[in-house]
């Protein structure tokens, strides 16, 4: 039986982004039209979900801050206000963070405000988040945090972001201390996820030894300036695991935070899924067209989420997912392009 205020619910409020990163869909792909998701759209996939939703996150994959500022507006009025949705985030490149939004979100009482920043240092940055430009990221972060002192408010809480590989594992320690003094409060950090074979030098997973000692420093740092760490990759096995045999033999369940704490995506055509990792699968059904309680009664969808909660990994997206846990770190598969 499905109870109110069980969900985590993740959605996209237009279909684009205003970056080109590498590692990103988005960097190979720009939709022709470029479009934002309406009020009457967002009521329409709300109808149903709103009163089982607990919390929600504007952005499943596309940059929310694209859209207009009356239109982010009427949608956050609409969740808070209207559907009383007390949690209410959002997860941004902070680009278009400028001072309308962040005034917009102060009022609003948005709870935590996402953003996905991968350095501290220019160059890096930008050869990453293709197109932003560091000191225009940096002043809109500063802007908000200062919004917050000014108005001696706990939110929204700022939470970074952060894909790590080859080009910035080294610059983590200082990147700590640039977090702390940009008054973010929590991180999360994730594997590089190759999108193709021009990536394959950058991810981690050549580089073991070295990147064991900078998460246990990035870890320490944390800890010291109080942040607190809300997902980091597993340290390698030294040595690695040395046959395929071996690195499928795991002796823990595999769970994926997301489906096993009852997390929904949904993407700006509607289309349902369980993960915003979900390469390569079909969604399980879409909101425009089908309900919601439909959809989460799907035979094939409560067989994937019972064979998850066991530990089974039975969609390969999952299997080879270094994000969410269920990927082995130690598993040469897990760093194939996808």
């Amino acid at each position: 039986m499905i109870k109110d205020r069980q969900f985590t619910v993740r959605t996209d409020i237009t279909n684009f982004c205003n970056l080109s990163c590498d590692m990103c869909h988005f960097g190979a792909y720009s939709p022709p039209d470029k479009t934002r998701i309406t009020l009457e759209q967002f009521k329409t996939r709300f109808s149903e979900l709103g009163q089982k939703t607990k919390t929600i996150l504007l952005s499943c994959a596309c940059e929310p801050l694209c859209t207009t500022l009356e239109e982010f507006n009427s949608i956050v009025n609409y969740a808070s206000k209207e559907l009383d949705i007390k949690d209410i985030r959002l997860i941004t490149n902070a680009v278009n963070l400028n001072k309308k939004f962040c005034s917009q979100i102060i009022e609003s009482g948005i709870s935590q405000v996402h953003i996905s920043i991968d350095s501290n240092i220019k160059e890096t940055y930008e050869k990453i988040r293709k197109v932003a430009k560091f000191e225009r990221v940096a002043s809109n972060i500063t802007r908000l945090r200062d919004l917050k002192d000014k108005y001696k408010t706990t939110f929204p809480i700022i939470q970074f972001n952060v894909v790590l590989m080859k080009s910035n594992i080294k610059q983590m320690e200082n990147f700590i201390d640039f977090a702390q003094q940009m008054g973010c409060e929590q991180i999360s950090f994730f594997h590089l996820i190759p999108k193709k074979k021009e990536h394959y030098d950058e991810i981690l997973f050549h580089y073991k030894k070295q990147t064991n000692v900078i998460l246990d420093i990035i870890r320490k740092k944390c800890k010291m300036h109080k942040i607190s760490i809300l997902d980091i990759p597993e340290n390698f096995c030294l040595p690695p695991l040395k046959t395929e045999a071996e690195a499928n033999n795991k002796t823990r369940p595999r769970l994926c935070r997301y489906v096993n704490s009852n997390d929904v995506f949904i993407t700006d055509t509607a289309d349902f899924r369980p993960c915003g990792f979900w390469y390569n699968e079909p969604p399980f059904g879409n909101l425009d067209k089908e309900k919601f309680q439909d959809i989460w009664e799907k035979k094939d969808y409560i067989l994937f989420r019972d064979e998850m909660k066991k530990g089974i990994i039975s969609k390969y997206c999952c299997e080879i997912c270094p994000s969410m846990g269920t990927g082995d770190v130690n598993d040469p598969k897990t760093f194939q392009v996808h």
